[in-house]
């Protein structure tokens, strides 16, 4: 069923990824690395409580930059994106999936702006990258979720959205190329599908699905945290269709440079 959505929807299930030791570490640095910006609590609860709780005021973005740096840099995360049940999720769609150089760990407080994703492809985000070890990849995202996510606070994609072309995508001050530029009136309601997840589930995306940032509406202060974790299938050859004036600022960026 997981390869079967992921090719006819561009997108999985939902489904369990059995690596509770390796989520345990990584939730405990989380919480070290936050602790003291949450509201008052008793530091013994279960560790997935603690990572629940509300921050006591939005972090500035240096401060949390210097937090996702911590995390991203940490062993314990390296373990979790390395495990064996991990490259099993992606042996269900790819012959020989290798690890793609850009997999992170993501975190999203409603107030903060800078953490909401508007409509993008994944593909778009590196495509005018000149670092040979990121494109032409095609790399599968799994997106796998640290303390769970609901239905006002988590990702949206929009089914079939694979089968089109890789759309130009504007640069996002502060995020990258995260806006892509498509005509979205032609998206019907019906084919948005917003994902919710238990700690430990995830589900695979294709690297053209059309996704975002559920958009926040709500000033409720509790993180939502995800790892995006990307492998690509080394023993396929993959040809997209790309925007003609996406392509162009391709050619002229490689021109340049």
């Amino acid at each position: 069923m997981v390869s079967q959505n992921y090719f006819n929807e561009g997108f999985s299930d939902v489904f369990l990824i059995n690596i509770k030791d390796k989520l345990d570490q990584l939730q405990k640095v989380i919480y070290e690395l936050t602790k003291e910006y949450l509201v008052d609590h008793d530091n013994t609860i279960e560790i997935l409580e603690r990572l629940s709780l509300p921050f006591k005021t939005i972090p500035d973005d240096k401060l949390w930059s210097k937090i996702m740096n911590q995390v991203n840099q940490s062993k314990e995360l390296n373990n979790l994106i390395t495990d064996k049940e991990i490259i099993k999720a992606f042996k269900s769609i790819s012959k020989e999936p290798k690890r793609f150089p850009i997999s992170l760990f993501r975190a999203r407080l409603p107030g903060q702006r800078k953490a909401v994703y508007d409509w993008h492809q994944d593909e778009g985000t590196w495509y005018l990258s000149n670092d040979n070890n990121i494109t032409k990849k095609y790399p599968t995202t799994l997106w796998f979720s640290v303390n769970g996510s609901n239905q006002n606070n988590s990702m949206q994609l929009i089914e079939k959205s694979h089968n089109s072309k890789l759309y130009e995508h504007n640069n996002v001050e502060g995020q990258g190329y995260f806006k892509a530029i498509f005509d979205h009136t032609k998206i019907q309601d019906s084919s948005i599908r917003t994902i919710i997840t238990k700690p430990s589930e995830g589900f695979l995306f294709h690297p053209l699905t059309l996704h975002r940032s559920v958009p926040p509406i709500s000033n409720d202060l509790k993180p939502r945290y995800s790892v995006d974790i990307r492998y690509y299938d080394s023993a396929v050859k993959t040809k997209i269709k790309v925007a003609s004036k996406f392509k162009i600022k391709k050619i002229f960026k490689d021109f340049i440079s």
